[in-house]
C-alpha cells in the first residue's frame, strides 16, 4: 500500500469517525426538538407529497414557514432524507449531520490543500469537540448548513487562484448555496465578496476571465432571489423585519456606527467563544451546552498564535482570504444583534487558526525523525479530549439546564405529540394548553395524521376555571407541570386524574397529562364570581418599580407583569420583551420630575399583531395629549412608533404610555420591547 493510499484511507477513517460521533444518539441529544426544526420537515414532506409547501405554493424560492420567509435551500435538502426515513426528528437532524461533513472536509482541505498544513487532519478531532458545532450539527437549524457551504466557498475560492481555474465553478455555486441557506449568511457571502474583491484586486485582474466567469455564475444563481425581491418585497424583507433590522436603519449615523462596532467587538472577542455561557433560564440555553464554552478553552492559545501567524502572512492571498472572512462574517449580526449562531463561521476560523499554530509549533520544535510519534501523540491527546467531551460531558450536560420549559429549552414536544399520536383514539378531545411550546401547530402537522389533528385544541389554561369549558372524562388535558401547580394554587374547585407524566432528565415533571372535572357546579360558579371580583382588583392595581436608568433612579408605575421586568422595557434593546399579565389596556407611567422631552418612542414586541398606543404627559397640573398611533405587524418596515411633542415647552413630570390590543378583550396581554424618550 503506497503512502498516498494510506493517507487517503486515514482521512476516510477520520471522516467516518466524525460521522458516527455526530450521528450516535441523535434522537437523545439535543434534548429538545424546536418548532424551527419541525417546520423544515413539514415543508419538505409537503413538497415530496404534493409538489407544494404547507401554504400551497409550488416549489417556492423562499418558504413562508412560520411566517417570516426565512427558509430556502435548507428545506430542499431535507427532501431525500424525509423520503428515505419518513417525517421524523431523525430525518430532519440527519440532514444537518450529513451536510456538516461538507464543513469538516472543507476545513480539512482548506488546511491541507490550500494552506499546505501537514496537521490538517487534526481538524477532524477539534471540530466535533467544539460544543457549538457539535450541538448544532445535530439539530434541524440552518446554521451549520450555511457555515459548511461558506467554508466550501472559501476552499474553492482559494483553489481557483492557487491551483486550477475550474474551481471557480464550485466556488460560485457554494457562494450561492450559502446565500440561500440562512438569512445572516446573505450578509456573510455578500460582504466577503466585496472585501475579497478589494484586497485581492490585483489577483483578480490577473485572472480576470475566471473571475468574471465566477461572478456571472453567482449572479445567475441568485437571480431568482432578485426576482422574488422585486415581485414580493414585503415577503423578501419579512425576516429582516422580524430580526428588527429596520430599527437599526432608523438610528443616527453615530448610533449605527456604535451598534456595528459593538457587534464586531462581541463577534471577534475570543472570550465570547472560549469562555461564555448563556444567561441561565433564557431562550439562549438551547444554543449552548450547559457549563461548556462554544470552543474548547485549551485551544485558545493556539487560536491566538494562529491568528498572529495569519496576519504576518498577509502578503499571501490565501491568508488574506481568511482575514477577509473573519471581517465579513460579523457584518450581518452587527446590524441586528450578536449571537453565536449568526456568526458561526468564526468558530471554524478560530479552529483553523488553532491548527495553523499547532502545525507551526510542530515543525519548529520537533526533528523530522520524531515527527511521526509526536503526531501520533497529538492524535491520541485530541482523541481522548473528544471522547471525554462526547461520552462524559455531553451526557452529563442534560442534567444542567436551568429551565427545561417554555422560557428555556422548551423540552417535551416529541414526547407530548407522540403520546397524542398513540392515544388519541381513546379521547374525544385533547387540549394542549397555550404556553407549552412556540408555534405548537407546527408540531401537530409534524407528528400527527389528519384524524389525530382534528382532536387537538390549544386553549388557555386559565379558561378552565373562568369560562364554560367542558370538563368531561373523555377530554384530556396536557399541561406544563408549573402551570398546573399555579392553577391548583388559586383554589379553583376542580379535581384531576393523572393519566401520564412527562419528565425532564433531572426527573422533575415537565408535563402532566390529566382529565379535569369540577368539584361541583355550585362551587365552581361561586369561585368564578369571587375570581372575577379579585380580577377587577388585580387589573386596577398599580405597581411602583424603581430602576437604575442611566445611573440615576427612575420610578415607573405599571400593571402586574407576566414576563420580563421594567429593566427590560428601558434597556434600549429591541430584542428584550415584557408582557403584562392579561391586563388590556396596559398603562405605564414614567416619572421624570420636570425633564425636557421632545419625542417618545414605543416599540411593540415582534409577537404583537396589532396595538393602539397613546401618549400623555403631565407637567405641574397640565395634561397634554400627544395622540395615538396604530401598529399593525407587516404594515410598516419598523415596529417603532414615534410621537413628537405637540407643545413648544416640552418639560414633563411624567410620561403616560397606554397600550391597547384592539383584537383582544380584557384578557389581552400587551407585549412591549422598548420605551425611549429624548
Amino acid at each position: 500500500m503506497t503512502l498516498q493510499i494510506r493517507r487517503h484511507l486515514f482521512i476516510f477513517i477520520l471522516g467516518l469517525s466524525y460521522f458516527f460521533i455526530m450521528v450516535s444518539g441523535l434522537n437523545g441529544f439535543p434534548i429538545y426538538f424546536f418548532c424551527d426544526e419541525a417546520v423544515h420537515g413539514v415543508d419538505a414532506h409537503s413538497l415530496l407529497k404534493t409538489g407544494k409547501d404547507m401554504h400551497n405554493v409550488s416549489f417556492p424560492i423562499f418558504f413562508r414557514g412560520l411566517g417570516d420567509y426565512a427558509l430556502s435551500l435548507s428545506v430542499y435538502l431535507q427532501i431525500p432524507f424525509v423520503a428515505l426515513l419518513g417525517l421524523n426528528e431523525l430525518a430532519v437532524r440527519m440532514t444537518t449531520v450529513v451536510v456538516s461533513l461538507v464543513g469538516v472536509f472543507s476545513g480539512y482541505f482548506l488546511l491541507r490543500k490550500a494552506l499546505n498544513v501537514s496537521l490538517a487532519w487534526t481538524f477532524f478531532l477539534l471540530l466535533p469537540s467544539s460544543s457549538i458545532w457539535f450541538l448544532h450539527s445535530r439539530t434541524g437549524f440552518e446554521y451549520v448548513v450555511a457555515s459548511s457551504f461558506y467554508f466550501a466557498f472559501l476552499l474553492f475560492y482559494i483553489l481557483s487562484f492557487s491551483a486550477r481555474g475550474f474551481f471557480i465553478f464550485p466556488a460560485a455555486m457554494f457562494a450561492a448555496a450559502t446565500f440561500y441557506s440562512y438569512t445572516p449568511a446573505r450578509g456573510w457571502i455578500l460582504t466577503s465578496l466585496v472585501i475579497l474583491f478589494i484586497i485581492n484586486f490585483q489577483l483578480h485582474w490577473r485572472y480576470r476571465q475566471r473571475m468574471l466567469t465566477g461572478a456571472l455564475l453567482f449572479c445567475a444563481a441568485i437571480s431568482p432571489y432578485v426576482f422574488f425581491h422585486i415581485s414580493d418585497p414585503e415577503a423578501a424583507t419579512q425576516r429582516l423585519r422580524t430580526l428588527n433590522f429596520c430599527s437599526f436603519s432608523q438610528k443616527s449615523t453615530i448610533d449605527k456606527s456604535l451598534h456595528i462596532a459593538d457587534g464586531y467587538s462581541k463577534a471577534l472577542n475570543p472570550a465570547n467563544w472560549y469562555f461564555s455561557e448563556p444567561v441561565k433560564g433564557s431562550s439562549g440555553e438551547r444554543h449552548h451546552i450547559p457549563d461548556l464554552a462554544p470552543l474548547p478553552p485549551l485551544s485558545l492559545p493556539f487560536a491566538l498564535l494562529g491568528f498572529l501567524l495569519t496576519i504576518l502572512r498577509w502578503k499571501d492571498f490565501r491568508y488574506r482570504t481568511l482575514i477577509a472572512a473573519l471581517l465579513a462574517v460579523p457584518s450581518a449580526a452587527s446590524l441586528i444583534q450578536f449571537n453565536h449562531v449568526r456568526t458561526l463561521p468564526i468558530a471554524l476560523l478560530y479552529l483553523v487558526f488553532s491548527v495553523i499554530a499547532l502545525d507551526w509549533l510542530f515543525k519548529r520544535i520537533t526533528r523530522y525523525s520524531v515527527r511521526t510519534p509526536i503526531s501520533f501523540l497529538i492524535g491520541i491527546l485530541l482523541s481522548v479530549n473528544l471522547a471525554v467531551f462526547r461520552f462524559v460531558e455531553v451526557p452529563e450536560s442534560k442534567f444542567h439546564y436551568d429551565n427545561y420549559g417554555f422560557y428555556g429549552v422548551q423540552m417535551g414536544s416529541p414526547e407530548v405529540f407522540r403520546w397524542i399520536k398513540n392515544n388519541h383514539l381513546d379521547y374525544s378531545q385533547i387540549n394542549v394548553v397555550q404556553g407549552s411550546f412556540n408555534a405548537p401547530q407546527i408540531f401537530s402537522l409534524f407528528y400527527l395524521n389528519e384524524s389525530a389533528r382534528g382532536k387537538v385544541s390549544m386553549p388557555e389554561l386559565d379558561y378552565v376555571c373562568r369560562e364554560s369549558i367542558p370538563l368531561e372524562p373523555d377530554i384530556v388535558w396536557i399541561i406544563p407541570a408549573s402551570q398546573l401547580r399555579d392553577l391548583l394554587s388559586t383554589g379553583c374547585p376542580i379535581h384531576f386524574e393523572y393519566i401520564y407524566q412527562i419528565k425532564a432528565p433531572d426527573n422533575s415533571p415537565l408535563f402532566e397529562i390529566v382529565t379535569l372535572r369540577a368539584a361541583s357546579k355550585v362551587a365552581l360558579m361561586d369561585w368564578r364570581n369571587k375570581s372575577l371580583e379579585e380580577e377587577l382588583v388585580r387589573r386596577k392595581a398599580v405597581y411602583r418599580t424603581t430602576v437604575n436608568y442611566k445611573n440615576s433612579p427612575l420610578i415607573v408605575e405599571h400593571p402586574l407583569l407576566g414576563a420580563g421586568s421594567i429593566e427590560n422595557l428601558l434597556d434600549g434593546s429591541d430584542a428584550s420583551i415584557i408582557r403584562v399579565d392579561k391586563i388590556n389596556p396596559a398603562t405605564f407611567t414614567i416619572h421624570l420630575n420636570g425633564s425636557p422631552v421632545r419625542n417618545v418612542e414605543v416599540t411593540p414586541s415582534e409577537h404583537t399583531s396589532m396595538a393602539k398606543v397613546s401618549i400623555r404627559t403631565y407637567f405641574a397640573e397640565n395634561r397634554i395629549n400627544w395622540g395615538s398611533k396604530l401598529y399593525e405587524r407587516g404594515s410598516s418596515s419598523s415596529r417603532k412608533l414615534i410621537f413628537e411633542s405637540p407643545e413648544k415647552s416640552s418639560r414633563v413630570d411624567s410620561i403616560e404610555v397606554i397600550v391597547f390590543l384592539p383584537d383582544w378583550g380584557g384578557d389581552g396581554s400587551p407585549h412591549l420591547s422598548k420605551i425611549e424618550w429624548n
